[in-house]
């Protein structure tokens, strides 16, 4: 049981680093992450984050054999999906910064149908220009 919290915890967490944008400004990145590894499962959620910056970046990679469905949610009001991809097997998405409204999102990756299982990971960054 405490191996199965300590793997939990592993992904429940949010990491911030600061260092310095290629345009010369200094930004803050937040970032949550999510291993969707048991396929029977529909999907697997991450922590949630604060995006107050404005700026967010999605990266995720499929390791499974079928399709796999990345989506942002947000927490404004109530759980909603705001943007989503999907990913060819043995493909990785990165989409580059983009804007995104301030608020608390998490990110969740799962199987894009439910009668073909697969397997992948996804991190959310949350940016901010300082």
């Amino acid at each position: 049981m405490k191996s199965m919290k300590k793997d939990y915890d592993q992904f429940n967490k949010e990491e911030i680093n600061k260092e310095v944008s290629a345009q010369g400004l200094p930004k803050e990145t937040n970032s949550v992450s999510v291993n969707y590894d048991s396929p029977l499962a529909g999907y697997m959620q991450s922590a949630r984050i604060d995006i107050l910056g404005g700026v967010a970046k999605v990266t995720a990679t499929n390791t499974g054999n079928n399709d796999l469905k990345v989506s942002i949610l947000s927490y404004k009001f109530a759980m909603k999906v705001v943007k989503s991809w999907t990913v060819k097997p043995g493909a990785t998405l990165n989409t580059g910064e983009f804007s995104i409204t301030g608020d608390t999102y998490a990110l969740r990756v799962g199987r894009a149908s439910d009668s073909y299982p697969t397997t992948g990971r996804g991190t959310l960054y949350g940016i901010t220009y300082l």
